[in-house]
């Protein structure tokens, strides 16, 4: 209802394709207004991440006029999805947390799944707030403000259990105080499989209790799920002092007025697959011959280009560019066709 049109376009090049995507917004909708963005949003917020992830990016904008959209869309789908008192989920109250929760952050910079530390579904995330005292404030709150949105009676009705706990300064490093918020999330499903395939419990469990480290320093605050960065991160905070020196591929390849940037890098994301496959189901794969083994050593080591992506919005208009290189798709193939296998040692 409040997009006027959607053009989609791929170029093809000797190093890879671009998809191309615009959207444009009818005038005077909430769409509209949301793909204003009168300001370009500091994405160098991303150099706080060391960016050795799978997955790495930041995103900024107007964050009023974003959760004013979404805080709307979100409760028309669920007045739409069922009439009022037949859901456990209140709409303008969960409408009110979004806008809320949404509007105190102007930027957020991520690095997800790395494979140099012994969590399996890890990373960091750090956020620029507005207003640090209130983003904390709605932290200690966590617990109570889902409850009031009806998203823990959500989870109840279907046979499941959600709770989030604040837990104040846990520790410290350098006169910051680290707190601990834990998400924790139970159902009879998921302790059936864990008893069904012992090796499941531990991958599971990554998903269904997730403690993360968060500090406050100034106008940031940090969030680090078991990637055990949570020091050097505020450090470099500290410090004024980037963790990467180098920006995004996605930074260097697309103009500078985005509000999205973000690398997927194929390789990385390969070597954490194997890693998490391994730990579920290492014995399978080493019966099933030396052949697998090459190929998950070899992916394990496997280097790529990164797939970046970007977005900007301006005038009523969101543009979205993809670049797909050939590099990782030429490399994962060879791996898997047998022309790039890591040598095995030789059996005695």
């Amino acid at each position: 209802k409040e997009i006027k049109d959607l053009q989609v376009d791929v170029s093809l090049g000797n190093d890879g394709a671009v998809l191309g995507v615009i959207l444009r917004a009818k005038p005077n909708t909430l769409l509209a207004k949301a793909l204003e963005q009168k300001a370009i949003p500091d994405t160098s917020l991303v150099g706080y991440v060391a960016g050795t992830g799978g997955i790495v990016g930041c995103i900024g904008g107007d964050s009023d006029t974003l959760a004013e959209f979404l805080g709307a869309k979100v409760e028309e789908v669920l007045a739409a999805a069922a009439p009022a008192g037949e859901s456990p989920l209140k709409p303008a109250e969960l409408k009110a947390y979004l806008e809320r929760s949404l509007g105190l952050t102007s930027a957020v910079a991520f690095d997800y799944l790395t494979t140099d530390t012994e969590s399996t579904f890890n990373g960091v995330m750090v956020l620029h707030v507005t207003d640090p005292e209130a983003y904390e404030t709605m932290l200690r709150n966590v617990q109570k403000n889902l409850d009031a949105t009806g998203l823990t009676d959500l989870y109840t009705s279907m046979g499941m259990s959600l709770t989030m706990t604040f837990k104040e300064k846990v520790r410290e490093h350098d006169g910051v105080a680290i707190h601990q918020l834990i998400q924790d999330m139970k159902a009879e499903q998921i302790t059936q499989m864990e008893e069904m395939f012992p090796p499941m419990a531990a991958l599971m469990k990554n998903f269904t209790h997730m403690e993360y480290e968060v500090a406050f320093v100034g106008d940031y605050v940090v969030y680090d799920l078991g990637s055990q960065r949570m020091d050097a991160t505020i450090d470099a905070l500290k410090a004024r002092k980037p963790l990467a020196t180098t920006p995004l591929t996605a930074q260097q390849i697309f103009p500078k007025e985005g509000i999205f940037y973000m690398d997927l890098h194929p390789g990385r994301l390969a070597t954490w697959g194997v890693t998490v496959a391994e730990s579920v189901m290492g014995e399978m794969l080493a019966a099933m011959g030396p052949q697998v083994g090459q190929i998950t050593a070899s992916l394990k080591t496997l280097e790529t280009k990164p797939i970046s992506a970007f977005a900007t919005a301006y005038q009523g208009k969101l543009q979205a560019q993809l670049f797909l290189p050939v590099d990782p798709i030429v490399k994962i193939k060879d791996v898997l066709t047998g022309q790039a296998l890591a040598p095995q040692p030789a059996t005695p």
